[in-house]
């Protein structure tokens, strides 16, 4: 998954396979990186983040600016920004780890 910083227009869109992944990183940062890039709808654990009166705008999905999104939770956009940025180097330590592990594996099957 690359995601190359805030700016949206520089953003890629996780595939399927990666949305899965997107479960192993906390609640919130799910909901952010959900917010950011309208890849999927939020769950009940992730909406739960979000501001009462804004649920039903949460729910739409389409991606969202630091702005928008830090309006829906209730953070301000540096906020969003720092909760982002920690989802993502999780995210891209994890695909590191695992091409290490795929490597490991094909060295032993040889």
């Amino acid at each position: 998954m690359s995601f190359l910083g805030a700016d949206m227009s520089r953003m890629k869109l996780p595939s399927m396979g990666e949305i899965h992944r997107l479960g192993r990183l906390e609640p919130r940062q799910r909901a952010v990186l959900k917010l950011r890039t309208g890849c999927a709808p939020l769950n009940a654990e992730e909406l739960a983040f979000v501001i009462p009166e804004r649920r039903e705008e949460a729910a739409v999905v389409r991606p969202r600016t630091l702005q928008e999104v830090g309006n829906l939770l209730g953070l301000t956009r540096e906020r969003i920004r720092q909760i982002q940025d920690s989802a993502l180097r999780t995210l891209e330590q994890e695909e590191e780890e695992a091409v290490v592990r795929r490597r490991g594996r094909r060295k032993v099957s040889r």
